[in-house]
């Protein structure tokens, strides 16, 4: 049986759900960091804080724009 992501959608948006398999007497600190790892890997704690509020084209436009200045200094060193 292939490993399959189960999707939702809302609002005409595609959305999948992440998921991780618990054993019997594992304890619930090592499955929450393994659900977080997880999360980060797949970008969505990035895009809900991306999203977390409002941001005006022209802030997103000059934060991109010091990314690759930022990206480019470290670069040529």
């Amino acid at each position: 049986m292939k490993n399959r992501k189960q999707s939702l959608t809302f609002l005409g948006c595609d959305y999948s759900v992440s998921s991780i398999k618990l054993r019997r007497g594992e304890p619930v600190d090592k499955a929450l960091r393994m659900l977080k790892k997880k999360l980060d890997k797949e970008g969505i704690m990035k895009a809900a804080k991306a999203h977390r509020y409002y941001d005006k084209p022209s802030i997103k436009k000059r934060a991109k724009s010091k990314a690759a200045l930022k990206h480019k200094v470290k670069r040529t060193r």
